[in-house]
């Protein structure tokens, strides 16, 4: 694993470890609608801890859950929309440890 912590990530290299919130569809649909008209705001990146599982790099979510499974949502179901949101197919973070 490399010292320097990276900007951006795949989603598929994202892992939700423990969600404090039960999910809610009706909030999920809210945080997909609001990547329908603003996009994925790059200034509020998911906080993640980097650990390596398998010989591989994947990135817990601290914070961003909701988030996360509104991407997941939009790359499932809506392809175009998930592009136009995440063109790079990449997800901005930060390390927790950055605070």
């Amino acid at each position: 694993m490399s010292n320097k912590f990276p900007s951006t990530v795949d989603l598929d290299e994202l892992v939700v470890v423990c969600d404090m919130r039960v999910p809610d569809p009706k909030c999920l649909q809210l945080m997909v609608e609001s990547f329908r008209r603003h996009g994925f705001q790059t200034d509020q990146p998911l906080t993640v801890d980097a650990t390596v599982i398998n010989r591989g790099t994947v990135y817990l979510i601290i914070d961003g859950n909701r988030r996360f499974r509104a991407l997941c949502w939009l790359r499932d179901n809506e392809p175009e929309t998930y592009q136009r949101v995440l063109p790079f197919g990449q997800v901005p973070v930060k390390s927790h440890l950055a605070f």
